[in-house]
């Protein structure tokens, strides 16, 4: 379970990234004080792929990882 800044440190997107992935459902929320405050669980085997605007816009998205093996 990660803060809102680790979060953001660790995927390299911004703050207000982070709470709007949480909205949408891609990581949760497990832990909110009174402050709303949290800590956020990303899931395992899985990574967030940041979306973009413009005109050919696309939305962040859950990404599984899978591991290649090596020859």
């Amino acid at each position: 379970m990660l803060t809102t800044r680790e979060v953001a440190a660790k995927l390299g997107v911004s703050e207000t990234a982070v709470h709007e992935w949480g909205r949408q459902g891609l990581i949760n929320k497990c832990y909110t004080d009174s402050l709303n405050r949290g800590l956020w669980e990303i899931p395992s085997g899985a990574t967030v792929s940041k979306g973009h605007g413009g005109c050919r816009g696309r939305p962040a998205r859950l990404v599984s990882i899978t591991a290649t093996p090596t020859v």
